[in-house]
Order: C-alpha cells, then sequence, then structure tokens
C-alpha cells in the first residue's frame, strides 16, 4: 500500500510540474510576441519601423530570386516637416506623422506594409507591379494626405508628401 501512495504523490507532483510548465511556456511565447512587436513598430506612429523594412527588404529579395515579378519601393517624406515641427511644435509634428502614417497606410493594400524609415520618411515595398501601378499608388497616396484635414491640428498651410519610386524586375 505504501509504495502505490507515493507514486501517486510522485505521479500527481508531475503533472502539477507539468502544468506549471506549460504556463511558464505559454507566458513567454506571449512576452516573447510583445517584444517582437516592440522591436518591429515604430511606437509614435504604430507602423513598423526601420528593423521591420530591413527584415521584409531580405525576405522579398529572397523571394525574388525564386519568382520573376516586379518590386517597387516607394519612399514617402514629409514636405516642409521642419517647419511646421518648428512652427507649431514637436506635439503637433507628431499628430501630423500619425496622421500622414494613416492616409498612407489606408491606401495601401492589406498586403502592402508602411514603415516608418526616420524622421518624417516612410518606405513600403510593393511587390508584383508595375511602374504605372507604383506611379498611381504613390498619387493616390499623396492625394489622401492633401485632402486630410490638417486644420484641426491647428495647421493653416497645405500639408503635402513627396514620393520617390523605384521599381525592378527580378
Amino acid at each position: 500500500v505504501f509504495p502505490v501512495t507515493e507514486i501517486e504523490k510522485v505521479i500527481s507532483s508531475l503533472n502539477t510540474y507539468h502544468a506549471d510548465l506549460q504556463k511558464a511556456q505559454f507566458d513567454l511565447d506571449e512576452k516573447n510576441k510583445e517584444l517582437w512587436v516592440l522591436a518591429h513598430h515604430d511606437t509614435l506612429t504604430g507602423m513598423l519601423n526601420r528593423r521591420a523594412f530591413e527584415v521584409e527588404w531580405n525576405n522579398s529579395k529572397q523571394l525574388l530570386s525564386r519568382r520573376r515579378v516586379g518590386v517597387g519601393l516607394i519612399l514617402f517624406d514629409v514636405n516642409q516637416f521642419k517647419a511646421i515641427n518648428d512652427s507649431y511644435g514637436h506635439q503637433v509634428g507628431d499628430e501630423v506623422l500619425r496622421a500622414i502614417s494613416g492616409c498612407i497606410q489606408s491606401v495601401l493594400r492589406n498586403s502592402e506594409k508602411l514603415y516608418r524609415i526616420g524622421g518624417d520618411e516612410f518606405a513600403a515595398i510593393i511587390i508584383g507591379s508595375t511602374t504605372e501601378d507604383e506611379m498611381l499608388l504613390s498619387q493616390r497616396c499623396s492625394d489622401a494626405v492633401e485632402q486630410y484635414d490638417f486644420t484641426s491640428m491647428g495647421i493653416k498651410e497645405i500639408v503635402r508628401i513627396s514620393c520617390g519610386i523605384s521599381h525592378c524586375r527580378a
């Protein structure tokens, strides 16, 4: 009788240990996901950051080495952003960056991501496109920014972006 009771205690203890280990593994996975988000997203705009851009760019190069499709890189820059920041303050400048990134992201397809490269510069990698597609997309992004009501932030000037496009066929 004694050895059976002892075995049941060991089994119970092992089951508890296993459950605790699974909980710890789940918690660790959740923390790793949080850390990935923090490491790959811009805290101001919520867009992906330069690190995420570099990872995606390298992944795109690998994909394109196997498939013959067009790829475009569109760079977005906020015109006269320093003047906006200097005239209206950094808090308004931050609001402008959030609004602009939202405008651009709303125009991109779900499969296309916007990256904040730094300061007032953003980028998008467009796969499976033509130069004409990229030019139209850039114009739609520019139009979306121009149509945004920045007067609610106290800005009297028209806010615009410049777009640079680079295209290649893999």
